[in-house]
């Protein structure tokens, strides 16, 4: 009799351990099974790293690149004077290339009537919080916006102490502007007006 109650212990202690074992591997099967899934979903490969040919603001940038960011700065400007918002432009290279003018060219495009430019357009971009430079880009020029922007701020938008100038900007304003003597000699200022606004020699 204490053979068989022996007996009987002993096949329900290894029959337990059998449902443990089985649950164990099911369990181990179940959560490999799972961390190969997410590996799947969540993991990339890169085999090498991806050939950038450009990279805003470099010198390297090509002309293509150029062209179409340009296009998406004035369409992200324009934009944002329609909805009363900001919009900051891409940068294409450390500093302007080539000629003033080409920099508000529309890239062999017809110009269509200018728009946003208008002194009410301004005003209310400026409210937007919209800057003189994303307004130079649109096509805006010094007479469009020396009303509403100072002198300093147009000359941090890239406008030359020669439009400035001419749209009768004083010599000493230009001064108090960041301008150097230079720029003002090159925009025709005489000598007795660099004297008369505070340059020294």
């Amino acid at each position: 009799m204490l053979k068989t109650s022996t007996d009987k212990t002993r096949i329900l202690w290894l029959f337990l351990f059998l449902i443990i074992l089985i649950a164990g591997v099911v369990f181990l099967l179940l959560g490999l099974q799972k961390a190969q899934k997410e590996s799947q979903y969540a993991g990339a490969t890169v085999r090498a790293a991806p050939s950038v040919e450009s990279i805003p603001g470099l010198n390297k940038a090509s002309e293509e690149y150029v062209k179409t960011q340009k296009q998406e700065n004035l369409k992200k400007a324009e934009q944002a004077a329609k909805t009363k918002t900001s919009a900051i432009p891409t940068i294409t290279r450390p500093a302007l290339v080539g000629n003033a003018s080409e920099f508000l060219a529309r890239d062999n495009e017809k110009t269509p009537p200018r728009s946003g430019c208008s002194s009410d357009e301004i005003k209310r971009a400026r409210i937007a919080g919209v800057d003189a430079s994303e307004l130079r880009c649109k096509g805006c020029t010094v007479k469009d916006l020396h009303v509403t922007f100072t002198a300093a701020e147009l000359k941090d938008a890239g406008f030359p102490a020669a439009e400035m100038r001419a749209q009768g900007f004083p010599t000493e304003v230009l001064r108090e502007a960041g301008f150097n003597a230079k720029d003002l000699v090159d925009a025709g200022t005489s000598a007795t007006e660099l004297k008369q606004a505070g340059y020294t020699a």
